[in-house]
């Protein structure tokens, strides 16, 4: 079960997530509902920060999380033009970034790190300091 917390930032959304991976349903309702948010908001960068996940997501899921969240990000356009940055620790994160790599083929405008400045200079954001989960 992933849970998951919504906060709409002056320059981005970000969200933050815990508990134990194990279903891809989790993981799209996730994303769809941050989406959602974020189209509401009309505020096309996303911080999605995964650090405080545990479980293993298998090279299968990243696939699927990938092309799914490309097809998603598609029925926004022409209104919105999504920038995500996923943060995240491995092995929930693949060192080969397989769901950004499937993500990117298809369309998608995303980067999957480790690395909290990474994802700040990416996506154009400054993490506030107390920012909760996001803080560095």
């Amino acid at each position: 079960m992933i849970d998951h917390d919504i906060e709409i930032r002056p320059d981005y959304v970000a969200v933050v997530c815990s508990g134990i991976y194990s279903e891809l349903e989790d993981l799209e309702r996730m994303f769809a509902h941050a989406l959602e948010v974020a189209a509401e908001a009309n505020q096309p960068k996303i911080l999605v920060d995964f650090r405080p996940m545990r479980g293993q997501m298998e090279d299968m899921h990243r696939f699927f999380i990938g092309r799914w969240l490309a097809t998603r990000c598609q029925e926004y356009l022409p209104d919105i033009q999504f920038q995500i940055a996923c943060l995240g620790n491995y092995p929930f994160i693949s060192p080969q970034h397989h769901a950004e790599t499937v993500f990117r083929n298809r369309g998608g405008h995303g980067l999957v790190t480790n690395n909290p400045a990474e994802a700040e200079e990416w996506l154009g954001i400054r993490i506030p300091v107390g920012g909760g989960n996001l803080d560095h």
